[in-house]
C-alpha cells in the first residue's frame, strides 16, 4: 500500500485588502427567499459562498509564507457573500453552507434549531429537507444530478446516545436510507455525480470506520494501523478525503484513492486538519486548529495551502465544500455584536 504525505507544501492567506460593506449588492446573484440580516448578540455561526461567478468585490492577495520550498506570492480574486437563514421562528440560529454544485444550487441547515429541516437553496426558493420523526436533518452534500446526500439523527428514547442514518434524496424527492449492516449508527456526507455517498459508521464495539456506498453496496475503508476513520467528500475520480484519529488522539486529513493507496494531509503547524470535499481537480478545502486552539478554513489547491479569511468580523472560519468551478462555501463565527 502507498502512503504519501502532504504537510510541507506552500502555507498562504486569502484575505482581503480592504473590507467593504459592500458584499450586500452581491446578494442580487444569490437571492434567496426568506434570506435575513439582523445584528444577532452573543456567539453565532453564518455561512459564506466564495466564487468569481457571484460578484467580484473584494480583492484577496496571498501572502508568501512558503513553509518549504522558495517564497513566492500570488493574487486571486474571491467575492464573499454572507447569508443568514433564518428558523421557522424569525430567529437566526446556528446556520451552515455544507455544500455547492456546479449550477449554483446550495445546501443548508440550521445546526442549533431543532426539529427543522435541512434546505436546499435553488435560486429563488428554498427546499426543505427532512427525514420523517428526525431531531435534526443535514444534507451534506449534492451532486450536478441534483442528488442529495446526508444524515438522519433521531432523539434516543432509552437514555442512550443519539441514533443517525444516512440518506440520499433522489431527484424526485424520494429518501433512499444509508444503514452499515449490524452498525449502531450510519452518517453519510458527500457524493458524486456516481451517486456514490461516503460517510462512517459506528460499530458494536463502538470503533467508527469509513464507508463508500453505492447502489446499496457498501465498501469498508480503513487507513492501516489507524483508529478512527471519518471519509467526508468523494469527487468523480473515487478520490476521498475525510479525517483521522491516530493513537494519540490527534485528527489528521487524508485522501483515499480507488487503489487503496492514500496521502497524509496535515495543514503546516496546525494542531488538526479536517479535510471535507474535494473536485475533480484535486482542490481540498477543510478546516484546520491552530495552536490557540480556533478553526480556520483551508484551501489545498497544487500542493500549496491557502487559509481562507472571510472580510467580515469573526473568529473562525470553516470551509465545506467545493464546486468544479472552485467555488467555496462554508461558515464563520462571530464573537461580537456584529450587524451582517
Amino acid at each position: 500500500m502507498s502512503i504519501r504525505s502532504i504537510s510541507a507544501g506552500r502555507q498562504e492567506s486569502l484575505q482581503p485588502v480592504a473590507t467593504t460593506d459592500r458584499f450586500l449588492i452581491a446578494l442580487k446573484s444569490v437571492v434567496i427567499a426568506r434570506i435575513l440580516f439582523r445584528v444577532v448578540r452573543r456567539y453565532r455561526r453564518v455561512c459564506f459562498v466564495t466564487g468569481s461567478a457571484i460578484v467580484a468585490l473584494a480583492q484577496l492577495s496571498a501572502s508568501s509564507q512558503a513553509v518549504a520550498g522558495p517564497q513566492d506570492s500570488i493574487s486571486a480574486t474571491y467575492n464573499f457573500v454572507s447569508l443568514d437563514i433564518p428558523a421557522p421562528n424569525g430567529q437566526v440560529r446556528f446556520t451552515n453552507l455544507a455544500d455547492i454544485a456546479d449550477n449554483g444550487d446550495l445546501l443548508d441547515f440550521l445546526v442549533a434549531a431543532p426539529d427543522t429541516p435541512g434546505f436546499l437553496l435553488q435560486q429563488f426558493r428554498t427546499i426543505p429537507i427532512m427525514c420523517e420523526n428526525a431531531e435534526f436533518t443535514s444534507p451534506w452534500g449534492i451532486n450536478n444530478r441534483g442528488e442529495i446526500s446526508g444524515t438522519c439523527i433521531y432523539r434516543s428514547t432509552s437514555g442512550t446516545s443519539a441514533t443517525s442514518q444516512g440518506f440520499l434524496r433522489l431527484q424526485n424527492g424520494d429518501l433512499v436510507f444509508i444503514n452499515f449492516p449490524g452498525a449502531i449508527s450510519t452518517s453519510a456526507f458527500r457524493l458524486n455525480d456516481n451517486s456514490e455517498v461516503v460517510g462512517y459508521y459506528q460499530s458494536a464495539n463502538r470503533t467508527t470506520h469509513g464507508y463508500i456506498w453505492s447502489n446499496g453496496v457498501f465498501k469498508t475503508i480503513d487507513l492501516p494501523h489507524l483508529v478512527q476513520t471519518f471519509p467526508r467528500g468523494i469527487n468523480n475520480l473515487g478520490h476521498v478525503v475525510g479525517d483521522y484519529i491516530d493513537s494519540g488522539g490527534r485528527n489528521h486529513g487524508f485522501i483515499h484513492y480507488p487503489d487503496g493507496s492514500f496521502s497524509h494531509i496535515d495543514f503546516p503547524g496546525a494542531q488538526a486538519t479536517f479535510p471535507t470535499d474535494i473536485n475533480d481537480d484535486g482542490q481540498v478545502v477543510g478546516g484546520y486548529r491552530d495552536a490557540q486552539g480556533l478553526v480556520h478554513g483551508f484551501l489545498l489547491k497544487g500542493g500549496r495551502f491557502f487559509t481562507v479569511i472571510v472580510p467580515f468580523p469573526n473568529s473562525r472560519t470553516n470551509a465545506q465544500g467545493i464546486n468544479q468551478k472552485g467555488q467555496i462555501v462554508g461558515e464563520y463565527g462571530e464573537s461580537n455584536s456584529t450587524n451582517s
